[in-house]
């Protein structure tokens, strides 16, 4: 039976297959009895007056539950947890799993609760263990500069704190919730301030702060492998002020770049849309100027679930952290305790170890210390490598007449020293995330990747992201579109914003140099979903501030080369988009004194790729008035760039859609 049952599970295809509510939350106890009534009389003279009845009744409900559900978003604070979750539950719209469905350990089914959690929690506590130890031993130097002495922690600042709570997060294992603490943190915060200091004047970390809840959350592939679920940790709401307190002045240290010029994540005023935009911008740089473009991308498996503590020690006393916070960290990092928890029922408590701890306060920049020299063996073969998290992406520059097959032989290597520096720090690479692909719009090779989100072709297209983009958000136009009953025009609108821009604009920088028949593709689809509200661009954008994707394209980028000329982005920005008097040693002249350079002279090849990416953009920006670009503020500066906008739209203008473009 055994065998036959591998077999079957093998051999016979299945698919999972989402199962629809037939249930309504609106359906209350007077629908329930319309509807029996209409049932009832089914066959009648009267059914036709009982079915009219019961369809009202069902329309007044349902205008009820609509009514209710928008008096309660009003309410709320835009953008907070139940503020989205509302309007989820007005759009109609479900979360893909709201319960864990039965789960498969090999040829074995389970399905009570108590039986998923200890599953999840054998799968999730193998992934804490690390690869073997080798013997190879780096030397990481001794520190230039060091964070020591006497540490000054602030009840002002835990009052900060206290106060700040976000009373939506989901309690921690000691059931305290962040709304009482909230309320008393006023009372509490100096004797709060008067533990920290004492735990990290002794280096220890409380027993009852390392207890862990874990929720699995369905990441992609079947929903039935527990392996296919990624835990997340919830701590007590406590711990997290307690990190936040006696880490202040550590994370802060860290942050003057001690996490490496390479990393974005978990650093401020970086993102992972900056860092896309910076990727991409390169490689057009490269290819127009007569290049291939090499890329190797990289995942680690497990990432923050295994991290080699004594390198990560050695590696944060290098970077100069003094004595004082290593004893705490080290007491800190010790072993912890943790449950799995599924539909209210908690697995056996197991042990976690060797991890920088997910849900904490401190665990991300300290993974960013322990990961920040993975960059090493790229940049030794000549690559540029960039860092998110646990993605890293290394690119290089080849000449045209490179063969693939030699490119793809240098990565090779590369791929091979960063798997070594991988054994060494006992890390392991998922090699079903990595790729090598070779980037030209005529020469390029390789499949599809997936880029922090965005899905980039190996000849810069960019077809398949934005269908990607469409794909995701043409389904919650459609919801929208079905509250249309229940909402004005202005409301409808604001939906909109809410929820699609999001989706639509946060690769603006990735997809931007697309051919206008690509990018055309957004303002249809929000042109499609005026056309279903009565209303054309021009009213839209003049009485509801509800701009063209093309013109909030063209202000956001604008807004990035702002932020290069306030010297607010990463220095790879400045590379990228040097000033115009650095470059020739005097400014054009008839334009304003911020004048950008677009490398436009050194342009080879692909001109109209050029053209139309974000190196076009520059010749727009060194023509914008001189008032306008010595804004103090991206915000004040995109503001007035929205009032030229708009103006040309109040004066008749056709094309003012169109305003601040770099095409044709």
């Amino acid at each position: 039976m055994e065998m036959l049952w591998i077999v079957l599970c093998t051999h016979i295809p299945y698919e999972q297959v989402a199962i629809k509510k037939k249930s309504h939350p609106w359906l209350n106890t007077r629908c329930e009895k319309a509807i029996k009534r209409k049932n009832d009389a089914e066959g009648n003279v009267t059914f036709d007056d009982t079915r009219a009845e019961c369809s009202q009744i069902l329309v007044e409900e349902h205008l009820k539950y609509i009514a209710k559900l928008k008096a309660k978003i009003s309410k709320l604070k835009k953008g907070s947890k139940q503020w989205w979750r509302l309007n989820r539950q007005l759009l109609n719209k479900r979360s893909k799993l709201s319960s864990v469905p039965p789960l498969r350990d090999g040829i074995v089914w389970v399905n009570t609760p108590k039986e998923k959690a200890e599953l999840f929690a054998k799968t999730f506590a193998a992934k804490t263990v690390l690869p073997p130890e080798t013997v190879d031993c780096p030397f990481f130097g001794a520190p230039d500069t060091e964070l020591s002495g006497f540490v000054v922690l602030r009840s002002r600042y835990t009052a900060k704190l206290f106060k700040a709570l976000d009373e939506s997060k989901a309690t921690g294992p000691d059931q305290i919730p962040a709304s009482i603490l909230k309320q008393i943190g006023k009372e509490i915060a100096i004797p709060f301030t008067r533990l920290c200091r004492r735990l990290l004047k002794e280096g220890c970390w409380p027993t009852v702060w390392r207890v862990h809840h874990i929720c699995p959350l369905y990441k992609r592939g079947s929903a039935f492998n527990p392996g296919n679920y990624r835990g997340v940790h919830l701590t007590a709401v406590l711990s997290k002020i307690a990190e936040k307190v006696i880490g202040r002045d550590l994370v802060s240290y860290l942050h003057t770049g001690k996490f490496g010029a390479h990393q974005w994540a978990f650093t401020p005023g970086l993102s992972a849309r900056d860092l896309v935009t910076a990727l991409v911008m390169s490689w057009i740089l490269a290819v127009c100027t007569g290049h291939k473009v090499a890329t190797y991308l990289g995942d680690v498996s497990g990432a923050f679930d295994r991290v080699f503590k004594d390198y990560m020690f050695a590696k944060l006393h290098s970077t100069g952290v003094g004595t004082q916070y290593l004893n705490f960290l080290d007491s800190y990092l010790q072993p912890r305790r943790a449950a799995v928890v599924v539909e209210g029922t908690a697995s056996d408590e197991f042990e976690i170890t060797d991890t920088v701890f997910q849900g904490t306060v401190l665990g991300p920049p300290l993974w960013n210390i322990f990961f920040s020299d993975v960059t090493q063996p790229a940049s030794s073969l000549g690559g540029d490598p960039s860092l998110f998290a646990d993605d890293l992406t290394v690119f290089q520059k080849f000449a045209k007449t490179e063969s693939n097959e030699q490119i793809h032989r240098h990565m090779h290597l590369c791929r091979t020293r960063v798997h070594k520096w991988g054994r060494v720090n006992r890390v392991a690479f998922d090699p079903s995330k990595e790729h090598v692909v070779v980037i030209h719009p005529t020469l390029g090779e390789g499949d599809p990747f997936k880029l922090l989100g965005l899905l980039i072709d190996h000849k810069l297209i960019m077809d398949v992201g934005i269908e990607k983009i469409l794909s995701q958000a043409r389904p919650k136009i459609r919801a929208i579109l079905r509250t249309k009953p229940h909402y004005n025009v202005a409301e409808l609108i604001t939906q909109f914003k809410t929820h699609i821009w999001g989706i639509m604009e946060t690769h603006n920088g990735g997809i931007f140099h697309a051919s206008n028949h690509l990018v055309d593709r957004f303002d249809a689809s929000q042109r499609h979903f005026l056309e279903n509200l009565g209303i054309d661009e021009r009213y839209a954008f003049l009485e509801h501030n509800f701009a063209p994707p093309s013109l909030r394209r063209n202000i956001g980028v604008l807004g990035l080369l702002h932020k290069r000329v306030l010297g607010l982005s990463h220095p790879i920005f400045q590379k990228l988009l040097p000033f115009h008097a650095d470059v020739f040693g005097s400014l054009r002249q008839g334009e304003h004194t911020r004048q950008l350079y677009g490398h436009v002279l050194i342009v080879q090849a692909q001109h109209s790729l050029h053209a139309r990416s974000i190196f076009g953009m520059v010749y727009v920006y060194n023509r914008l008035p001189q008032e306008l670009v010595d804004c103090a503020t991206i915000a004040s500066f995109q503001s007035g760039l929205t009032h030229m906008a708009r103006t040309r739209c109040q004066n008749g203008d056709p094309d003012w859609s169109k305003a601040f473009s770099c095409r044709d």
